[in-house]
């Protein structure tokens, strides 16, 4: 038997051989062109319910908080009080209270930000961020930069970074 699957829109084949395989099966294998993968994967990490969606769901409000509204206080919603962020430059920063001021200096000194999330990709409690930044310097010159960040996510909050930096551009 031979179909299309309606999610992946990939040609399928079931062969009488498979039909025999699949017999415990509620519907006989000829019956069945496509199987569609969960569309939500869940994970209770340390009694927390998580996904995939709410983990990406904690970055994306990280990076707005953070990067384009500077509201530093309100990181204690997606970070863990002992979190560590790795740096792009070799050194760490342990806990929100370093954290925050780490980012207050980084993101004040950019009038107009715009730091947009690319692409995220989420398995187990890890999510991998690839973004974007625009913004205008000091000297009013405009800066553009991409990155990946990877996130580890425990108890429901983000609880490490590893940030890797592209090369910035002004443009």
């Amino acid at each position: 038997t031979s179909g299309t699957c309606p999610t992946t829109s990939r040609h399928t084949t079931t062969s009488s051989t498979e039909s025999s395989r699949h017999s415990f099966l509620s519907e006989p294998a000829s019956q069945i062109v496509c199987v569609r993968p969960a569309a939500v994967q869940l994970l209770v990490v340390k009694g927390v319910l998580v996904s995939a969606d709410s983990n990406k769901a904690l970055v994306r409000r990280h990076i707005e908080l953070a990067w384009n509204e500077a509201d530093f206080d309100a990181l204690s919603e997606v970070w863990a009080p002992d979190c560590v962020v790795h740096l792009a430059n070799g050194r760490d920063v342990i806990g929100l209270d370093a954290l925050i001021e780490q980012l207050r200096g980084a993101v004040l000194v950019w009038d107009d930000r715009d730091c947009r999330v690319e692409e995220l990709v989420s398995e187990r409690d890890l999510v991998a961020n690839r973004w974007s930044f625009h913004a205008v310097g000091p000297s009013g010159d405009p800066l553009s930069m991409t990155g990946m960040d990877f996130y580890r996510i425990d108890g429901g909050k983000l609880a490490e970074e590893w940030i890797a930096l592209g090369i910035p551009t002004n443009d």
